[in-house]
């Protein structure tokens, strides 16, 4: 994060996309999305913009967010 960036949201996720459980992290601050997958140190982030959209689903327990933009999945 940016010095003058404040975290608004953060969620701790436990599955990898491989259903595997691991330790991620999902931050949302005023100016963008930060995420860090399961088993990996980098950091993606994504600005915020009209055309972004994050969903969440629910399926026999296991919830799924997805970020998508105008062209289609992040």
């Amino acid at each position: 994060m940016h010095p003058d960036e404040n975290a608004q949201a953060v969620l701790e996720v436990d599955l990898d996309t491989r259903l595997q459980f691991g330790r991620g992290l999902l931050v949302a601050t005023e100016r963008r999305l930060l995420a860090r997958a399961p088993g990996q140190s980098a950091w993606q982030a994504w600005a915020y913009h009209p055309a972004l959209k994050l969903n969440q689903h629910d399926h026999a327990g296991v919830g799924h967010l997805e970020l998508l933009d105008g062209q289609g999945r992040l």
